[in-house]
């Protein structure tokens, strides 16, 4: 920085100067106040300092902390994957394709949010006389900092712990320990108040263990973008809990799509309706089975029900008492083999037309137009 920079300004301090770079009440030597020889401040070889920057979290580090990523869930909406969004070996469609593979871990800023400069790893950017430093006895640190352009505040434990405000405005609060927050009242978080775009990523929150969550009352939460879930493991779901069941609502205004690989198993203990308005298409590769204990109806309103098998098409009754299969037709039954039709009665075969009247030339049984195949002759 040269003094050209800071032209028409006036620095307050304890060696200010006027707006033209005079030193008001100088206590000390300020004229190399901007040269290259930089003043630092003690704490920054105090132990505490040191110890912070060496577990400073960065994408080198081991302590990187990773950013949440979108699931790519190609077998049900492809459309979904950016291919310049996946890795460059991973196949569009690929299931094991990740989106988000360029994020970006977590990176803690620089103390001070300058890079270090020196071989050490100290960090340069506090000018004397504008540091004003306090450590105590036992290491703790108190830094008010006036240099122009890199202002900051910094209050830091001895073991590393510190809440720093940055030149920016910016606010970093680093515990090394456990942390603990307990609000009697309430709280309200606005992130994004200062205008960013509502497209970035405005909260990142990596865990590296369990998180429990415990809301006595209602939970609302409102989505006006995409929501992504990806679980690497199970996920486990229960409504209703002690005395009385809950319901689940779900209200979809598109499409539903699952991907299952496994089996699929759903146990309804009271009724189960569906509705489709339109048309349902069900396929099934391996064997299908329907089993119920009461009736089964099945019924087209409008249309045709056809039934069709590779093999053979069996119709049984079990119960020989009342068992009954019963055909009937508001028009015609048209029954029709390519080779062999045997009709076998255990006792008595009754064929009746006309409900049983005598023959007539519109009330009749006919086989084979009416002629004996073993004589050749019409039948009487």
């Amino acid at each position: 920085m040269v003094d050209e920079e800071i032209s028409g300004t006036t620095r307050y301090g304890p060696n200010p100067k006027s707006s033209d770079g005079t030193p008001i009440q100088s206590k000390g030597k300020t004229d190399d106040f901007y040269a290259s020889d930089f003043y630092v401040p003690p704490n920054e070889k105090s132990p505490a300092t040191i110890k912070a920057r060496k577990e400073r979290v960065s994408k080198q580090s081991k302590s990187a902390a990773p950013r949440a990523k979108k699931p790519a869930m190609t077998s049900i909406d492809p459309e979904t994957v950016d291919a310049q969004e996946l890795d460059i070996g991973a196949a569009a469609t690929s299931d094991n394709a990740e989106l988000d593979i360029g994020v970006e871990p977590i990176e803690e800023p620089h103390i001070g949010a300058l890079e270090p400069q020196l071989a050490d790893d100290t960090y340069i950017g506090p000018h004397y006389p504008y540091a004003h430093v306090t450590q105590s006895e036992s290491g703790h640190v108190n830094i008010v900092d006036d240099t122009l352009g890199v202002e900051r505040l910094l209050n830091q434990h001895k073991a590393g712990s510190f809440e720093e405000y940055l030149p920016n405005g910016d606010r970093r609060i680093k515990v090394i320990g456990d942390g603990y927050e307990i609000i009697a009242g309430k709280k309200d978080i606005y992130i994004g108040a200062g205008g960013r775009s509502d497209k970035e990523d405005a909260l990142n929150i990596t865990v590296n263990g369990n998180v429990r969550q415990l809301i006595k009352g209602d939970y609302i939460l409102e989505v006006q973008g995409d929501y992504h879930e990806k679980i690497h493991g199970h996920r486990k779901t229960k409504i209703g809990v002690k005395d009385g069941g809950g319901n689940y609502l779900l209200e979809i205004r598109g499409n539903y799509s699952a991907q299952i690989n496994e089996d699929y198993k759903l146990h309804v203990t009271e009724d189960y309706d569906l509705v489709v308005e339109k048309n349902r298409k069900t396929i099934i590769n391996g064997k299908d089975e329907l089993g119920v204990v009461k009736d089964l109806q099945i019924a087209s309103s409008t249309a045709d029900v056809t039934l069709t098998a590779f093999k053979n098409l069996v119709f049984i009754t079990a119960d020989s008492g009342t068992g009954t299969i019963s055909l009937k037709s508001a028009g015609v039954i048209d029954s029709r083999s390519v080779g062999k039709t045997s009709i076998v009665a255990g006792t008595i075969l009754d064929l009746n037309s006309g409900g049983g009247s005598a023959p007539s030339a519109t009330n009749s049984i006919k086989l084979n137009s009416g002629v004996d195949s073993r004589t050749g002759s019409a039948w009487t």
